[in-house]
């Protein structure tokens, strides 16, 4: 990246050369050309940080076009949206294939802040023991995330300052669960002591 120094003194080499062309300091030819190497050095920092902008991790002037781009912000993108918020439901879009493995699941809701676990139910059969619950076949198409009563969810330290410095709820992990089970899935969440 070239500064306004560096760029004063290409504009100054590319001048002819000759008495008509003075290139000392304080010259009326110097105070011409230096508003444009301010202008060039500035779009010189523009565009080296636009390699930022190409990346959803480090995004940051182009967070609403990527927003755009992936339909975002959405239904399960709650209310009170961070900065830092916004540019995580992005990268979670970008990144996320899907699936519907337990692990998958619970990686989901860590992305988005949520600590959870998910219980199967296992239909009761002739293989189960005495103690186990007498599920029916129905309950092998639902599962239950165990989530906190009240989850918590913690400013970072590059937020902006319209940002809150706490927010609470389980909406998002809700809506952002029930938008990725199956059709033929039933999901339910327990929260507490809901185990």
């Amino acid at each position: 990246m070239m500064n306004t120094a560096a760029y004063r003194d290409l504009l100054l080499s590319l001048l002819p050369s000759g008495p008509a062309w003075p290139r000392e300091e304080g010259s009326m030819l110097r105070a011409l050309l230096d508003p444009a190497a301010r202008e060039m050095a500035r779009i010189d920092e523009l565009l080296t940080s636009l390699e930022d902008e190409l990346d959803p991790n480090t995004t940051d002037i182009a967070l609403p076009e990527w927003e755009r781009a992936y339909g975002l912000p959405d239904a399960c993108a709650g209310i009170d949206q961070t900065f830092e918020g916004r540019r995580e439901r992005v990268i979670q879009k970008v990144t996320t294939r899907g699936g519907q493995s337990i692990p998958f699941l619970t990686g989901l809701a860590a992305a988005l802040g949520y600590d959870v676990t998910i219980t199967e139910f296992v239909p009761f059969s002739c293989e189960s023991g005495c103690e186990d619950i007498l599920y029916t076949e129905e309950w092998a198409y639902a599962y239950r995330v165990n989530a906190p009563e009240v989850t918590i969810r913690e400013a970072t330290v590059d937020m902006s300052c319209e940002d809150p410095l706490r927010s609470w709820g389980n909406e998002v992990l809700e809506c952002a669960l029930r938008r990725r089970t199956h059709s033929h899935l039933i999901v339910q969440f327990g929260y507490g002591d809901a185990e």
